[in-house]
Protein backbone atom coordinates (compact mmCIF):
# COMPACT_ATOMS: atom_id res chain seq x y z
CA UNK A 1 0.00 0.00 0.00
CA UNK A 2 1.45 3.36 -1.06
CA UNK A 3 0.77 6.53 0.97
CA UNK A 4 1.11 10.00 -0.58
CA UNK A 5 -0.49 13.37 -0.04
CA UNK A 6 -1.94 15.09 -3.04
CA UNK A 7 -1.21 18.54 -4.02
CA UNK A 8 -3.35 21.13 -2.59
CA UNK A 9 0.05 22.72 -1.87
CA UNK A 10 3.20 20.61 -2.24
CA UNK A 11 5.75 23.42 -2.25
CA UNK A 12 7.69 25.05 0.55
CA UNK A 13 4.72 26.89 2.02
CA UNK A 14 1.31 25.57 3.02
CA UNK A 15 2.04 21.92 2.27
CA UNK A 16 0.13 18.83 3.26
CA UNK A 17 2.85 18.05 5.79
CA UNK A 18 2.92 21.63 7.19
CA UNK A 19 -0.46 23.15 6.32
CA UNK A 20 -1.53 26.67 7.16
CA UNK A 21 -4.17 27.00 9.84
CA UNK A 22 -7.52 27.11 8.06
CA UNK A 23 -6.28 25.34 4.92
CA UNK A 24 -7.64 22.17 3.32
CA UNK A 25 -5.38 19.44 1.94
CA UNK A 26 -5.94 16.05 0.36
CA UNK A 27 -4.11 12.79 1.00
CA UNK A 28 -4.38 9.39 -0.65
CA UNK A 29 -3.23 5.81 -0.57
CA UNK A 30 -3.39 2.97 -3.07
CA UNK A 31 -5.20 0.06 -1.51
CA UNK A 32 -4.51 -3.64 -2.03
CA UNK A 33 -4.81 -4.63 -5.67
CA UNK A 34 -6.10 -8.16 -5.01
CA UNK A 35 -7.67 -8.38 -1.55
CA UNK A 36 -11.19 -7.25 -0.63
CA UNK A 37 -10.54 -4.64 2.03
CA UNK A 38 -12.01 -1.61 3.78
CA UNK A 39 -10.31 1.71 4.48
CA UNK A 40 -10.72 4.01 7.48
CA UNK A 41 -9.07 7.41 7.99
CA UNK A 42 -8.69 8.86 11.49
CA UNK A 43 -6.61 11.60 13.09
CA UNK A 44 -4.71 11.62 16.35
CA UNK A 45 -4.59 15.02 18.04
CA UNK A 46 -6.91 17.77 19.21
CA UNK A 47 -10.37 16.70 18.06
CA UNK A 48 -11.41 20.30 17.54
CA UNK A 49 -8.38 21.12 15.44
CA UNK A 50 -9.44 19.45 12.22
CA UNK A 51 -12.44 18.51 10.14
CA UNK A 52 -12.77 15.81 7.50
CA UNK A 53 -14.21 17.12 4.24
CA UNK A 54 -16.14 14.30 2.59
CA UNK A 55 -15.73 10.54 2.92
CA UNK A 56 -13.26 8.86 5.26
CA UNK A 57 -13.41 5.39 3.71
CA UNK A 58 -11.99 6.07 0.25
CA UNK A 59 -8.43 6.05 -1.07
CA UNK A 60 -8.40 9.86 -1.01
CA UNK A 61 -9.35 11.95 1.99
CA UNK A 62 -9.54 15.72 2.49
CA UNK A 63 -8.92 17.47 5.80
CA UNK A 64 -9.48 21.06 6.86
CA UNK A 65 -6.84 21.92 9.46
CA UNK A 66 -8.49 24.36 11.86
CA UNK A 67 -5.96 24.87 14.66
CA UNK A 68 -2.18 25.12 15.04
CA UNK A 69 -0.64 21.97 16.50
CA UNK A 70 0.79 18.52 15.86
CA UNK A 71 -1.42 15.78 14.46
CA UNK A 72 -1.07 12.30 13.03
CA UNK A 73 -3.12 11.22 10.05
CA UNK A 74 -3.87 7.50 10.33
CA UNK A 75 -5.05 5.13 7.60
CA UNK A 76 -6.14 1.60 8.42
CA UNK A 77 -6.76 -0.96 5.69
CA UNK A 78 -8.15 -4.32 6.76
CA UNK A 79 -9.73 -7.35 5.17
CA UNK A 80 -13.50 -7.22 4.81
CA UNK A 81 -14.12 -10.79 5.99
CA UNK A 82 -12.45 -13.30 8.27
CA UNK A 83 -9.48 -12.05 10.23
CA UNK A 84 -9.09 -8.29 9.82
CA UNK A 85 -5.30 -8.46 9.40
CA UNK A 86 -5.02 -4.66 9.46
CA UNK A 87 -2.27 -2.61 7.86
CA UNK A 88 -1.82 0.81 9.47
CA UNK A 89 -0.12 3.84 7.97
CA UNK A 90 0.64 7.06 9.83
CA UNK A 91 1.60 10.49 8.52
CA UNK A 92 2.70 13.38 10.80
CA UNK A 93 1.11 16.77 10.17
CA UNK A 94 2.24 20.03 11.77
CA UNK A 95 -0.30 22.82 11.38
CA UNK A 96 1.38 26.24 11.35
CA UNK A 97 0.24 29.86 11.39
CA UNK A 98 -1.35 31.15 8.21
CA UNK A 99 1.12 33.75 6.94
CA UNK A 100 -0.45 34.11 3.48
CA UNK A 101 -0.75 37.87 3.09
CA UNK A 102 -1.97 40.01 0.21
CA UNK A 103 -0.66 43.56 0.32
CA UNK A 104 -2.15 46.57 -1.44
CA UNK A 105 0.04 49.63 -1.95
CA UNK A 106 0.05 52.96 -3.74
CA UNK A 107 2.63 54.34 -6.16
CA UNK A 108 3.89 57.78 -5.19
CA UNK A 109 2.32 60.17 -2.71
CA UNK A 110 -1.04 59.56 -1.10
CA UNK A 111 -1.93 63.26 -1.31
CA UNK A 112 -1.67 65.26 -4.51
CA UNK A 113 -3.39 67.32 -7.16
CA UNK A 114 -5.53 65.96 -9.96
CA UNK A 115 -3.83 65.71 -13.31
CA UNK A 116 -3.84 68.78 -15.54
CA UNK A 117 -2.32 69.75 -18.88
CA UNK A 118 -1.16 73.32 -18.33
CA UNK A 119 -1.74 75.71 -19.93
CA UNK A 120 -5.28 74.55 -20.65
CA UNK A 121 -6.14 75.24 -24.29
CA UNK A 122 -9.38 77.04 -25.11
CA UNK A 123 -11.34 74.79 -27.46
CA UNK A 124 -14.24 77.21 -27.94
CA UNK A 125 -14.91 80.88 -28.46
CA UNK A 126 -17.77 81.49 -26.05
CA UNK A 127 -15.90 81.54 -22.76
CA UNK A 128 -17.12 78.06 -21.87
CA UNK A 129 -14.76 75.36 -20.70
CA UNK A 130 -17.10 72.52 -21.69
CA UNK A 131 -14.92 71.44 -24.61
CA UNK A 132 -11.58 72.30 -23.08
CA UNK A 133 -9.15 69.51 -22.29
CA UNK A 134 -7.81 69.83 -18.75
CA UNK A 135 -5.97 66.53 -19.03
CA UNK A 136 -6.28 63.19 -17.25
CA UNK A 137 -6.00 62.16 -13.65
CA UNK A 138 -4.34 58.80 -13.06
CA UNK A 139 -3.47 56.81 -9.97
CA UNK A 140 -1.81 53.39 -9.68
CA UNK A 141 -2.23 50.66 -7.07
CA UNK A 142 -0.16 47.50 -6.70
CA UNK A 143 -1.35 44.23 -5.18
CA UNK A 144 1.15 41.53 -4.27
CA UNK A 145 1.32 38.37 -2.21
CA UNK A 146 3.72 37.35 0.53
CA UNK A 147 3.91 34.27 2.74
CA UNK A 148 2.33 31.93 0.22
CA UNK A 149 3.87 29.79 -2.48
CA UNK A 150 5.06 32.18 -5.20
CA UNK A 151 5.28 29.34 -7.73
CA UNK A 152 1.51 28.81 -7.56
CA UNK A 153 -1.32 30.96 -8.89
CA UNK A 154 -3.19 33.07 -6.35
CA UNK A 155 -6.42 35.04 -6.64
CA UNK A 156 -8.16 38.13 -5.31
CA UNK A 157 -11.10 40.44 -5.90
CA UNK A 158 -11.14 44.22 -5.57
CA UNK A 159 -13.39 47.26 -5.53
CA UNK A 160 -12.65 50.90 -6.39
CA UNK A 161 -14.62 53.81 -4.98
CA UNK A 162 -14.34 57.57 -5.26
CA UNK A 163 -14.42 58.42 -8.96
CA UNK A 164 -16.83 55.92 -10.47
CA UNK A 165 -18.95 57.66 -13.10
CA UNK A 166 -16.47 60.43 -13.85
CA UNK A 167 -15.96 61.22 -17.52
CA UNK A 168 -13.55 58.78 -19.13
CA UNK A 169 -13.39 56.66 -15.96
CA UNK A 170 -11.39 53.50 -16.60
CA UNK A 171 -9.80 50.75 -14.53
CA UNK A 172 -7.04 48.71 -16.18
CA UNK A 173 -5.37 45.69 -14.60
CA UNK A 174 -2.02 44.23 -15.64
CA UNK A 175 -0.21 41.24 -14.21
CA UNK A 176 -3.45 39.32 -13.61
CA UNK A 177 -6.20 37.69 -15.63
CA UNK A 178 -9.88 38.16 -14.82
CA UNK A 179 -12.85 35.79 -14.87
CA UNK A 180 -16.19 36.61 -13.23
CA UNK A 181 -14.60 39.33 -11.10
CA UNK A 182 -11.82 37.08 -9.79
CA UNK A 183 -8.27 38.09 -10.69
CA UNK A 184 -5.61 35.40 -10.98
CA UNK A 185 -1.90 36.17 -10.65
CA UNK A 186 0.19 33.46 -12.25
CA UNK A 187 2.86 31.68 -10.25
CA UNK A 188 6.47 32.22 -11.23
CA UNK A 189 9.91 30.78 -10.66
CA UNK A 190 11.05 31.08 -7.02
CA UNK A 191 13.64 33.72 -7.96
CA UNK A 192 11.12 35.94 -9.77
CA UNK A 193 9.65 37.46 -6.62
CA UNK A 194 8.56 40.70 -8.30
CA UNK A 195 6.52 38.90 -10.95
CA UNK A 196 3.68 38.20 -8.53
CA UNK A 197 2.42 41.80 -8.61
CA UNK A 198 -0.87 42.93 -10.11
CA UNK A 199 -1.06 46.59 -11.12
CA UNK A 200 -4.38 48.46 -11.10
CA UNK A 201 -4.46 51.79 -12.94
CA UNK A 202 -7.40 54.17 -12.51
CA UNK A 203 -7.87 57.02 -14.99
CA UNK A 204 -10.48 59.72 -15.55
CA UNK A 205 -10.75 62.99 -17.47
CA UNK A 206 -10.16 66.03 -15.28
CA UNK A 207 -12.89 68.64 -14.81
CA UNK A 208 -15.56 67.15 -17.05
CA UNK A 209 -18.48 67.24 -14.62
CA UNK A 210 -21.83 68.16 -16.17
CA UNK A 211 -22.61 70.48 -13.25
CA UNK A 212 -20.65 73.17 -11.44
CA UNK A 213 -18.98 74.48 -14.58
CA UNK A 214 -17.18 71.17 -15.03
CA UNK A 215 -15.52 71.36 -11.64
CA UNK A 216 -14.40 68.04 -10.15
CA UNK A 217 -14.78 67.57 -6.41
CA UNK A 218 -11.93 66.45 -4.22
CA UNK A 219 -11.75 62.66 -4.40
CA UNK A 220 -10.75 59.89 -2.03
CA UNK A 221 -9.88 57.12 -4.47
CA UNK A 222 -9.96 53.91 -2.47
CA UNK A 223 -8.95 50.34 -3.36
CA UNK A 224 -10.33 47.47 -1.27
CA UNK A 225 -8.92 43.98 -1.86
CA UNK A 226 -11.08 41.04 -0.80
CA UNK A 227 -11.45 37.26 -0.98
CA UNK A 228 -7.73 36.64 -1.58
CA UNK A 229 -6.73 32.96 -1.75
CA UNK A 230 -3.39 31.24 -2.13
CA UNK A 231 -2.59 28.37 -4.47
CA UNK A 232 -4.28 25.86 -2.19
CA UNK A 233 -7.47 27.90 -1.86
CA UNK A 234 -6.57 29.12 1.63
CA UNK A 235 -7.89 32.57 2.56
CA UNK A 236 -5.97 35.24 4.41
CA UNK A 237 -6.24 35.30 8.18
CA UNK A 238 -8.44 38.01 9.67
CA UNK A 239 -5.33 39.65 11.13
CA UNK A 240 -3.65 39.92 7.72
CA UNK A 241 -6.83 41.18 6.06
CA UNK A 242 -6.92 44.02 8.58
CA UNK A 243 -3.31 45.03 7.91
CA UNK A 244 -3.09 46.27 4.34
CA UNK A 245 -6.01 45.32 2.12
CA UNK A 246 -7.29 48.90 1.83
CA UNK A 247 -5.31 51.78 0.33
CA UNK A 248 -6.38 55.21 -0.89
CA UNK A 249 -5.31 58.43 -2.56
CA UNK A 250 -6.52 61.90 -1.60
CA UNK A 251 -6.90 63.71 -4.94
CA UNK A 252 -7.18 67.47 -4.67
CA UNK A 253 -9.24 68.97 -7.48
CA UNK A 254 -7.65 71.57 -9.75
CA UNK A 255 -9.72 74.70 -10.54
CA UNK A 256 -11.97 74.42 -13.59
CA UNK A 257 -11.13 77.96 -14.69
CA UNK A 258 -12.95 79.15 -17.79
CA UNK A 259 -11.09 80.58 -20.79
CA UNK A 260 -9.98 84.19 -20.73
CA UNK A 261 -12.37 86.42 -22.63
CA UNK A 262 -12.25 90.09 -23.55
CA UNK A 263 -14.77 92.18 -21.65
CA UNK A 264 -13.90 95.65 -23.02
Amino acid sequence: MMFVFAGIGVQAQNTGAEPFEGSTHSYRVTKSATLTTALAWTIEGDAGGYEFVGDTDKETVSVKWKSIGDYTLVLTEQRSSGDACPTIRKFPVKVVANNFNVIASIVGNADGCAGISNPVKDEGSDGSNANDVFGQTQRVFNVKMEGGDLTKDWTFKFDITGAVGFDGYDVAVSGATEASGVYTVAGAAPTATESNVATITVTYNTNKQTANNGQDPDVILKLTVSDAKDGSGTSESAANIALNNVMSYNINAVPATTPIIVVN
